[in-house]
């Protein structure tokens, strides 16, 4: 049996009704609720798609720089090998240069230039160019033996 209690017109604060007043402001807090039902959904969802795109994005500048330090590397470890006299240790370094890269030698003076360029795409985005350069003094065995 259910006992429902009925406010008497003469009194209708909340002292007389402590009760009613807890009634009211659940009745306000839902109806709160109904307006701003699914927004947690959805916040959810952009702030999910968010980081998938920042993710990305971080794997594209990790990539590039990876790309940078390859192409540097290529770049000192074939002037080093040129600066020596080595031509057969300068070709095996050229092998290790990225695919499609641009490979650039010049000796001027005694000094060993060369630079490794490179192009990167991903979808869209794009050309990022990225090159390496190193100078290197030749030593003085390797100036004799070049013609």
């Amino acid at each position: 049996m259910r006992v429902i209690r009925t406010i008497p017109s003469r009194c209708s604060h909340d002292r007389c009704f402590p009760d009613l007043s807890i009634r009211r402001a659940r009745s306000a807090r839902s109806a709160r609720r109904g307006a701003e039902r699914g927004m947690v959904t959805v916040e959810l969802a952009v702030s999910i798609l968010s980081a998938a795109l920042m993710a990305s994005c971080l794997c594209w500048v990790i990539g590039v720089v990876g790309a940078q330090m390859r192409c540097q590397d290529s770049a000192v470890a074939i002037a080093r090998q040129l600066a020596r006299g080595d031509e057969a240790a300068a070709e095996r370094a050229r092998a290790s240069v990225p695919p499609g890269s641009e490979v650039l030698t010049g000796v001027d003076d005694g000094v060993v230039r060369v630079s490794v360029t490179d192009e990167l795409r991903w979808g869209r985005l794009g050309p990022v160019r990225v090159s390496g350069r190193a100078t290197v003094t030749e030593e003085p065995h390797a100036r004799e033996q070049r013609p």
